[in-house]
């Protein structure tokens, strides 16, 4: 997962959920890219939601939009 950089954030919160607003995954972070852990596991072809909110002061935070997105399924034959 990759991000833009907000000027003057030193901190971004990730949080991933499924269609049902389910949170699968949050976690903070100093970078704008995140490699998923092995125990999130997305299913091919299910649609996901993230977010980002970068903290751009004391106890102030910038979020972003819903981004919906899914992993592709193998083709079949």
């Amino acid at each position: 997962m990759q991000w833009t950089h907000v000027d003057g954030a030193d901190l971004y919160r990730l949080t991933l959920v499924d269609a049902s607003s389910q949170v699968l995954f949050t976690i903070s972070v100093a970078d704008t890219l995140l490699v998923l852990p092995d125990s999130v596991e997305l299913v091919p072809n299910r649609t996901y939601l993230w977010k980002v909110d970068a903290r751009i002061g004391f106890a102030r935070w910038a979020g972003s939009e819903l981004a919906e997105f899914s992993i592709a399924g193998s083709r079949r034959r």
